[in-house]
């Protein structure tokens, strides 16, 4: 069963008016996330210093890395997670085209990506207007109001990666796996609209 947003036992991420209080209950702290710039496709923009990103096709110069992205437009985290529990956050804003998950650390790079879990990437997705778990097949999901920020919630050792409405407080969608590697943050767009990190106020 995914964490349910309510009082409940310490492993699991409940809810109250303030996520910070509750994060602290259990013994997880929000995580400070900045975006590795080696890894950023070409068509991604860094802002915000380094904590978000917008498309911009029109950029030409770029620096060949082998960790860059450059056949989707994707970028990851430079902080990971290889044990423990992590929680960040991801303000969508008004983006109508975007990705927000997780991926190992060792996700192919020079080919295009589906954003499936066998190509070690957890996600979901906004596109069309339509809200999906990138589960094969996808799953449509449920979301009452505006989506303004993704709340993202990683147990690593009990395999579950969580997704909530975080204004809301509202659970989304949970993947169970075995994660064997690093996991890093993971993003996609392209919309000219920024996707950024949201950093909780301690």
């Amino acid at each position: 069963m995914p964490p349910v947003l309510e009082k409940a036992s310490p492993t699991l991420l409940p809810a109250a008016q303030c996520p910070l209080v509750l994060l602290w209950g259990i013994g997880v702290m929000p995580a400070c996330i900045t975006l590795d710039c080696h890894s950023a496709h070409p068509s991604l923009v860094l802002i915000e210093e380094a904590t978000g990103i917008k498309f911009s096709p029109g950029r030409r110069f770029w620096r060949r890395k082998p960790q860059r992205f450059t056949a989707s437009p994707c970028v990851v985290g430079r902080e990971g997670c290889a044990g423990g529990r992590l929680y960040w956050e991801v303000r969508v804003g008004d983006s109508p085209d975007w990705v927000v998950g997780a991926a190992r650390r060792s996700v192919k790079r020079k080919r295009r990506l589906s954003f499936r879990a066998r190509e070690g990437v957890w996600a979901i997705e906004r596109q069309g207007g339509q809200y999906r778990a990138l589960t094969d097949p996808r799953l449509a999901l449920s979301v009452c109001g505006r989506l303004e920020k993704v709340g993202v919630y990683l147990d690593f050792e009990g395999g579950q990666l969580s997704f909530y409405n975080s204004s809301s407080l509202s659970h989304l969608h949970t993947f169970q796996d075995s994660f064997a590697e690093e996991l890093v943050p993971f993003l996609s767009t392209q919309s000219s609209e920024p996707l950024s990190m949201w950093d909780l106020d301690l």
